[in-house]
Formats: C-alpha cells, sequence, structure tokens
C-alpha cells in the first residue's frame, strides 16, 4: 500500500497576490508581518489578521487576494 500525504509539499513558489487568479497552495509562508486575506479551498473569503514574520499557515488556498492583504515575501507551498 503506498502512503500519500498531501501535507508534504512537492514544489513552492513566490506567491503573486491577485484578486483573480486562481492558485493551489496547502500552505503559505509569510516572510512579513500584516493581514492575509484569502479564498480557501471550501471556497470562504478569510483575512487572518497578524500574521507573523516568518509565520506558516497550513491552509488549502485557491486565491491570495490582493485587496488588503499586507504581508510581505510569501512563499505557497504546493501538493
Amino acid at each position: 500500500m503506498a502512503f500519500r500525504n498531501d501535507s508534504i509539499a512537492n514544489d513552492a513558489e513566490t506567491v503573486t497576490k491577485s484578486d483573480t487568479a486562481f492558485v493551489d497552495y496547502i500552505g503559505i509562508l509569510c516572510g512579513g508581518a500584516g493581514n492575509l486575506v484569502v479564498t480557501t479551498g471550501a471556497g470562504n473569503d478569510v483575512t487572518i489578521t497578524g500574521v507573523l514574520a516568518g509565520q506558516y499557515i497550513p491552509l488549502r488556498i485557491i486565491k491570495v487576494k490582493s485587496t488588503s492583504t499586507t504581508t510581505t515575501n510569501m512563499t505557497g507551498f504546493k501538493a
């Protein structure tokens, strides 16, 4: 039986904020502090306030919104 763990990233990329572009991340590392506004894999828009520099957000994300996102230097991790 093969072991599969979708929480282990296979790839990563620099996040480009956009209110319209779709992504498929299993988590985001935020290099700079601020607020992170995303659309979750379930389709809900969520604002995560008070994200710390260097904080990892383990959440399936399909959009990283440019409007109101103030965190910087983000890296998105892909399954």
